[in-house]
């Protein structure tokens, strides 16, 4: 069963850090964690109710003088502001634990305190703070057949496929704009598109930008790449095909109002919708418009091919299967 969201009053909190309460103060308040507490502040700047220069004046939590109450978890030592009977990092419960470690309260020291907090927010100031130092590894119980029952699946899934959580930034790119949906990768290339207006190709080991196409408008459709090719459209109408190595354009086929959903491929053909609810079926080396069908209200989704079936979502609700 899902977690019910805690429900914040957004007035509440921006009077309450206005009035100049502190991060621990509001964590206990609104009965958040470090990375509740985040959520929280991504929030209030999406609304355009605080700026990230007014949180920026407060002074940062792994700053504060005041020392926090924690709870560490016995197997993995993640801790949490309160209590809790199955750790929310690796998933083992707490009153089975057979292993090392003891679960109980202890207030961290000034590093310590830096560090875990750090570690939640993924905080641009403590990145900053911490740029080239190694990154906390991740404590992960090893299986053995007399802790096994005690460890959540997933943890044990993390073992026997060597696999640790995702715990260090390897690289950056910045665009000049937002990036709102999904990327694409094939072999070693990753693309993805950006609200400057950019398709972005860039090496998967190192970020190296390999080629950047300025397309005619913000692209918020996720690219498609296959056929060595790269297929996407923009909200200004266009959907284009690219080559994937050089990054130039093979064809550009004008539709009538935005894309905001990524392409499907099918049998040669890429298939999108846009939002005046026309689906475009196109050949995926010409550009050539083979059909199109009407469905009558905006598709921002993306379609996917099952069988010869076309499905896709409208934005008034309406689910479609084409065939």
């Amino acid at each position: 069963m899902a977690m019910a969201k805690k429900v914040v009053d957004a007035q509440k909190a921006l009077d309450l850090i206005r009035a100049g309460m502190t991060d621990e103060e509001l964590m206990r308040e609104f009965d958040l964690t470090t990375r509740g507490l985040q959520s929280l502040f991504n929030k209030l700047i999406h609304l355009g109710a605080i700026s990230q220069g007014e949180l920026d004046n407060r002074t940062p939590l792994s700053e504060r003088t005041v020392k926090l109450e924690m709870y560490k978890c016995p197997a993995c030592g993640m801790p949490q502001l309160t209590k809790f009977d199955v750790c929310p990092q690796c998933g083992v419960i707490i009153r089975k634990f057979k292993g090392p470690g003891t679960y109980g309260l202890f207030r961290p020291t000034d590093e310590q305190q830096q560090i875990e907090d750090g570690a939640f927010l993924d905080d641009s100031r403590w990145l900053e703070q911490h740029r080239g130092k190694q990154a906390r590894p991740a404590k992960l119980l090893p299986v053995t057949e007399e802790n096994a029952e005690q460890l959540s699946d997933l943890q044990q899934w993390f073992e026997r496929a060597a696999f640790s959580p995702f715990n260090s930034i390897l690289w950056r790119h910045k665009s000049d704009g937002q990036i709102l949906s999904a990327a694409s990768a094939h072999d070693d290339a990753i693309c993805f598109g950006s609200w400057d207006g950019g398709l972005y190709c860039l090496a998967r080991e190192s970020g190296e930008q390999r080629w950047r196409f300025p397309a005619d408008g913000p692209i918020q459709a996720s690219p498609l790449m296959a056929y060595k090719s790269v297929y996407f459209g923009t909200l200004a109408g266009t959907f284009y095909a690219l080559d994937l190595r050089s990054g130039d354009a093979k064809w550009r086929f004008s539709s009538s109002s935005s894309i905001h959903g990524a392409a499907v491929v099918y049998s040669g053909l890429i298939c999108f919708g846009n939002l005046d609810g026309i689906l475009y079926a196109l050949e995926a080396d010409t550009g050539e418009e083979r059909g199109r069908i009407e469905l009558g209200k905006a598709v921002k989704s993306s379609p996917i091919v099952v069988e010869g079936v076309l499905y896709v979502g409208c934005a008034d609700g309406q689910f479609c299967a084409i065939g």
